[in-house]
């Protein structure tokens, strides 16, 4: 785990064994970044974390009489897969699985679930390439 890694989580966050996670890295389990919850890694070396600080994603409300942090957000854990790579300033949003294998380029936004040994990079991010098995 690298260092100044963020975790803005509510409901949870599973990380494979042999993980690699590179610095300034973020995940986020809800649409807006105003609570506090907890973060439990899992696997070899990750232990838990309180996630506080601004969230990334959608799931905001739209009640404009309202402040946002008074209104519901959807919620949705994150699976880190085993042997996956994150590297620096990757920002994961919540329900989000990187697969096994996957490779995250760094400052990606990964908004969708990665399958297993696919590459993805960029804002957001999206497939450039597969590892072999």
């Amino acid at each position: 785990m690298g260092t100044g890694c963020e975790f803005n989580v509510r409901v949870g966050i599973d990380i494979g064994s042999d993980a690699l996670i590179a610095s300034e890295c973020g995940f986020v389990d809800h649409g807006h970044g105003h609570g506090h919850g907890h973060g439990h890694g899992h696997g070899d070396g990750h232990g838990d974390s309180d996630g506080h600080g601004d969230g990334h994603g959608d799931g905001h409300g739209d009640d404009r009489l309202r402040f946002l942090r008074d209104q519901s957000a959807k919620e949705a854990s994150i699976e880190i897969g085993e042997d996956a790579w994150l590297s620096c300033n990757v920002v994961v949003l919540k329900g989000v699985t990187v697969g096994r294998g996957a490779i995250v380029g760094a400052g990606a936004v990964v908004s969708k679930s990665i399958p297993d040994y696919e590459i993805w990079a960029g804002v957001p991010a999206r497939k450039i390439g597969s590892r072999p098995e």
